[in-house]
């Protein structure tokens, strides 16, 4: 038998490397890496006095869903989320020989990215409350909880987790061409402060807390009953909510 010739195509594509599946994992990894840390605060009990809504972890009233669902929902929107990048990136192949741009490219780029995921995020947020069909049938799943905690962050509906989470890394990624190695490290930042904003405690020491109005205080407002028309950005920055008249301050939403 005749063996079949590659194509030019198929000859020149470098195949994945360690190097490259570390890229695509590593973002995961962050998420559930900060998610063990604040689980381990609340397991041994040292951040109960940082707690937003007192008690609203174990309260049946404000978690409608159970933690098991909400971990095994999760890891399976990650693992989606995983086998879908080796398979863009295996279409151009390894990045490895990729040369890194530099810090003057890479840091304009990585607040450019910041800008487009916030942008795409809090418009298809706002249009999944304003829509209720969307609402109901989709992002209902995300307020099913309503005291927020860390690995409950990504808990949303498949639909919710591929138009929101997926679309907004990708779009960043390329609308500017990311390197690889910066798209991972947005994508860490993104996923560790996602977490950080679901915790559930004020932690006034905690940088992302300190440096960022759109903080854990600022999404466990969203999530009350009294804030769900409001606050809508994530998950960097809240100038959209002031340019779109739905920011609200957090102090003022605090009974359900």
């Amino acid at each position: 038998k005749k063996k079949k010739k590659m194509t030019s195509v198929e000859a020149t594509v470098p195949p994945l490397q360690a190097y490259d599946y570390m890229l695509i994992v590593l973002p995961f990894a962050c998420y559930w890496g900060t998610c063990v840390i604040f689980g381990t605060g609340r397991y041994l009990n040292l951040l109960d006095q940082f707690e937003i809504q007192k008690g609203g972890y174990d309260d049946p009233s404000k978690q409608k869903v159970s933690r098991t669902r909400v971990v095994v929902t999760v890891m399976a929107q990650h693992c989606v989320a995983m086998t879908l990048s080796m398979w863009i990136t295996s279409l151009d192949g390894s990045c490895v020989a990729r040369e890194l741009p530099g810090w003057e490219s890479i840091l304009p780029q990585v607040v450019a990215g910041m800008l487009i995921m916030d942008t795409w995020l809090y418009w298809m947020h706002r249009w999944m409350h304003v829509n209720k069909w969307l609402y109901h049938n989709v992002h209902s799943w995300h307020h099913r909880i309503y005291a927020s905690y860390c690995y409950a962050a990504q808990f949303n509906h498949p639909v919710e987790g591929f138009l929101l989470d997926t679309l907004s890394g990708a779009l960043a990624m390329f609308l500017l061409d990311l390197h690889p190695l910066v798209a991972c490290g947005l994508f860490c930042f993104a996923n560790i402060k996602n977490v950080d904003d679901h915790c559930g405690f004020r932690l006034r020491l905690d940088p992302f807390q300190y440096f960022f109005q759109n903080n854990a205080d600022f999404h466990d407002s969203h999530h009350r009953m009294q804030g769900l028309r409001f606050n809508y950005s994530q998950p960097f920055f809240s100038f959209w909510d002031h340019i779109g008249g739905t920011y609200k301050e957090p102090k003022t939403i605090r009974v359900d």
